[in-house]
């Protein structure tokens, strides 16, 4: 696929089966871009599958080749679904980490309802052309948790070198009362992932979640949202790395009524000296935000030039009209973003599209400038 660097354009990747969960991972300096997604082929289990493109820029093309979809083999546990794929990309040791979560089958679920999923990662010293064997680290798992989920989305690595994987944890905080409360709360590593470790619960009830690193008038903070059950996502700042956080008053964005998290990306301040430039490392950053609509019709995207106020997001910019779902984003440099998506026939949402756009197309309260329907990648 071939496209203007000054052109939107749609990537087919995945399609068939039931596609769910999509994440994104981007290595700049080889180009690479992987695509994960949890899928259904059949039965009750659900598998990890990837999809590996290269991205190649010339002076004013942009040119995206996807290679054929496989499985995640090392993923694939007997009895066990595999999901919620969330990779993060450690920068200083060139190394991937690939998140997951493997539950019962619901058949096992039913014989068992008060069960745990499992927490799991794989690593890849080659941007996902091998992996290594499963890690579990249920072991880690905050007190009273019940069980626990990532995502869906990317983790981040900030610039002192923490990787953090975004994760909600449902906690049996009343005996009298079965039904465990989801928290946000981060997932990190200090040490290129010798070791992981949760920070605190964010006090507020919120679920699916991601997290970005900003800088602000208080200095370098991490930017926490989550889905919940109230008209309002629940917005957090942590001003320790993702140790703690403290949820903002207010706020601009909502809640879907189906829970549809979105996609969270910090990008460079996007004038012409820092697109020419690439400044990926400059100290000021803004935020874009993926969210279907209210009736999963459209996914729309907003953008914050004040990360730091929740009330600073802009009216939203209509990226894909049609079904849509759970997202994600990657920077691509040079002012271009991909972003990929649950979408669907009709009103089914069973496939994985991406559109790839480009700040400038973001025009608050616009028709879709990505001239028409998405290209199935998954």
């Amino acid at each position: 696929v071939t496209c203007s660097l000054r052109t939107a354009m749609d990537v087919p990747v995945f399609k068939r089966w039931v596609y769910q969960t999509p994440a994104l991972v981007y290595k700049r300096e080889s180009g690479t871009l992987l695509v994960f997604s949890s899928v259904t082929a059949g039965g009750t289990s659900r598998k990890l599958l990837m999809k590996r493109g290269v991205v190649k820029k010339s002076s004013d093309t942009l040119s995206l080749e996807f290679d054929q979809k496989k499985m995640v083999k090392e993923a694939d546990l007997p009895g066990h679904s595999s999901i919620n794929p969330c990779p993060v990309f450690d920068e200083k040791e060139n190394k991937l980490f690939l998140f997951f979560i493997i539950s019962s089958t619901e058949q096992q679920q039913e014989e068992h309802p008060c069960h745990k999923t499992r927490l799991c990662y794989l690593t890849s010293d080659n941007f996902g052309e091998s992996w290594s064997e499963v890690t579990h680290l249920t072991a880690c798992l905050p007190e009273h948790c019940v069980t626990l989920a990532i995502g869906p989305g990317h983790g981040l690595q900030t610039k002192n070198g923490r990787l953090i994987i975004p994760t909600y944890a449902c906690v049996d905080e009343n005996s009298a009362d079965d039904k465990p409360v989801p928290h946000a709360v981060a997932l990190y590593s200090d040490d290129g992932g010798e070791s992981w470790q949760f920070g605190s619960l964010i006090q507020d009830k919120s679920a699916g979640c991601q997290m970005a690193e900003i800088w602000g008038e208080e200095g370098r903070l991490i930017y926490c949202n989550a889905s919940n059950e109230s008209g309002r996502l629940v917005e957090a700042f942590s001003k320790d790395n993702g140790d703690t956080f403290v949820v903002s008053e207010g706020g601009k964005l909502t809640n879907t009524p189906s829970g549809n998290q979105g996609s969270l990306l910090s990008l460079p301040v996007q004038n012409a000296a820092a697109v020419r430039s690439d400044a990926s490392c400059t100290l000021n950053q803004w935020l874009l935000f993926t969210q279907p609509n209210s009736a999963g019709t459209e996914l729309r995207v907003y953008v914050n030039k004040t990360p730091s106020d929740p009330n600073a997001w802009t009216a939203p910019w209509i990226l894909n009209r049609g079904p849509s779902g759970h997202s994600d984003m990657v920077y691509l440099g040079d002012g271009c973003i991909a972003c990929i998506f649950e979408t669907g026939e009709d009103e089914s949402i069973d496939s994985v599209a991406m559109k790839i756009f480009f700040f400038s197309d973001i025009k608050p309260n616009t028709e879709d400038k990505t001239n028409g329907r998405p290209c199935m990648i998954m």
